[in-house]
């Protein structure tokens, strides 16, 4: 049976104009139809987002189970960071702080053994770093190690701030990204920085979606 993976910086509700909107948020996130969900860019008790723990409520209203790893925080009171959502069931999950250089924001990775239609996969998801290339290029090497060491078969999703070839040149044997649309800037993407990378099951179809909120397009594969 194919499974609908789906991985989309959020950009913490935000739309084009105007303030963060939980509700679009999750009408958006939901809309897709993801059996499994990479979400970057989530928050927790965050003015701008009205304190709403964005990804329980996402995970809430889609009937999905979730996992939550917060990377820095936000102000006093909140959290940011990414979640992995799945809709079936999530057997066990570790958070990674990722290698990073002493001025650039702390990046985390969600690697997890899940259960999706009856078939059992190793899922990680992350946002690298924005500000260089090689950092982002260090981190990614730390994760795809995380993802190796677990049984397969593999899929990463993430917001990698990186082009193809330079994910592409960093990942192991047999790992290979999906291909599409670019994803960024949402309203006239230019840049593939959004990735899906997959071994061990078919890749059958890739979509890019514009949703109502972020300045990213989400980023769909259908594996089998």
């Amino acid at each position: 049976m194919p499974i609908t993976f789906t991985t989309f910086n959020a950009h913490h509700g935000l739309p084009a104009k105007g303030r963060a909107d939980n509700r679009l948020l999750n009408a958006a996130v939901t809309g897709l139809h993801a059996d499994v969900l990479g979400l970057q860019e989530v928050e927790r008790h965050v003015m701008r987002s009205c304190f709403r723990d964005q990804p329980r409520a996402i995970a809430h209203a889609g009937g999905m189970h979730y996992v939550y790893a917060p990377a820095r925080r936000v102000s006093v009171t909140g959290d940011d960071g990414i979640a992995l959502l799945v809709r079936g069931e999530i057997l066990r999950s570790a958070s990674i702080m990722l290698p990073r250089e002493p001025r650039h924001q702390p990046r985390v990775a969600i690697v997890a053994r899940v259960r999706v239609a009856e078939k059992e996969l190793t899922v990680a998801t992350t946002h690298l770093q924005n500000a260089a290339a090689p950092a982002a290029q260090r981190q990614l090497e730390a994760v795809v190690e995380a993802l190796d060491a677990e049984a397969g078969p593999h899929v990463l999703l993430g917001d990698l701030n990186l082009d193809s070839r330079g994910v592409a040149s960093h990942l192991s044997p047999g790992l290979v990204l999906v291909g599409g649309d670019p994803t960024f800037p949402a309203h006239n993407p230019v840049r593939g920085i959004d990735h899906v990378a997959v071994r061990g099951m078919n890749i059958d179809a890739v979509s890019v979606q514009r949703l109502a909120v972020s300045d990213h397009c989400a980023l769909t594969a259908v594996l089998s």
